[in-house]
């Protein structure tokens, strides 16, 4: 993150922008020059953006459309393959509407032959202003450098899917003779990005065994259940599986119950048998599988930090 943007700032910008940039793609063509003369004046103080935009040139976005006229008219819409100067383009354009050079009929009379709004909003949000804000999204998010449900955010994920910041947690429900394996899972899942949960880290000595459970099947947005020969329905075990039961019941798509079966001659305990459970034939099938079942996904790819 640029030293002059504060975490803050910068995820206040990012709210922001996320609220104009919606409101250009979603609301009605008759707000939408409305709306871009918004983003224009806040593109101007936003630290974010204009270090997102740094190095961009400045370009003249209805000369650039002028230039693509023949005999007074534009035979086809193309925009440089340069993404740097494609970004200048569109966002010279996006200022033309600013500084009221531009209008939404006069744009689609000279440019897209059509005198209807709803026409030219739709071709300009195709061709302009959609690959401007997916292009800007992601250098938004490269130069906050902020954590995934921020970067969802930014690349225009519903609110309604961006899940907390500790709903990534993952409760592995298994036994004491199953330690080693249940070890081997705790590591792969943290180093993918998630928060698996296992009693001998997350219980300090001394804590109520059965309420450390509930605490931590509740924070959680999934339970995996390990089912080997050393599985038994016992009394730790059968208070995990209620816990679960539970959440599902109260969450309903936003918690999963996991079940790995490990040899054929294991049984699944009867109140796990509505929910779908696997036969798994290796480590990496059982992983592949947990990945698969959980409710929530990882944010977008980016490199990692330089090792310390």
């Amino acid at each position: 993150m640029s030293s002059s943007i504060s975490r803050d700032q910068a995820a206040d910008d990012l709210r922001r922008y996320k609220t104009i940039r919606d409101s250009i793609l979603h609301d009605e063509p008759g707000d939408l020059e409305h709306h871009l003369r918004r983003f224009v004046e806040f593109a101007e103080r936003s630290s974010a953006i204009k270090a997102a935009l740094d190095g961009i040139m400045e370009v003249d976005g209805v000369e650039y459309m002028n230039s693509l006229k023949v005999n007074g008219r534009v035979r086809e819409f193309t925009l440089p393959s340069d993404p740097a100067e494609e970004l200048a383009v569109q966002f010279g354009i996006i200022r033309s509407f600013a500084d009221k050079r531009a209008s939404l009929s006069g744009f689609g009379i000279s440019y897209f032959r059509t005198g209807k709004q709803s026409d030219t909003a739709q071709k300009l949000r195709s061709l302009i202003l959609r690959p401007f804000f997916e292009e800007l999204g992601t250098r938004l998010a490269r130069v906050a450098q902020l954590a995934t449900p921020e970067e969802r955010d930014v690349q225009a994920v519903p609110f309604d899917l961006l899940p907390g910041k500790d709903d990534a947690q993952i409760f592995l429900s298994h036994k004491s003779s199953d330690k080693s394996r249940i070890q081997l899972y705790h590591r792969a899942l943290k180093q993918l990005g998630y928060r698996p949960w296992l009693d001998e880290e997350a219980m300090p000595a001394g804590s109520n065994l059965n309420r450390a459970i509930l605490k931590g099947v509740e924070k959680s947005c999934a339970v995996v259940f390990f089912i080997t020969e050393s599985f038994q329905d016992e009394r730790w075990l059968a208070d995990e599986i209620d816990h679960a039961v539970e959440q599902k019941r109260e969450r309903g798509d936003k918690f999963a119950i996991i079940t790995l079966c490990f040899g054929n001659t294991v049984t699944v305990p009867s109140l796990l048998r509505k929910y779908v459970y696997r036969n798994v034939e290796n480590d990496l099938d059982g992983l592949y599988q947990i990945v698969r079942a959980l409710p929530v996904e990882l944010g977008p790819l980016r490199w990692k930090p330089p090792a310390q």
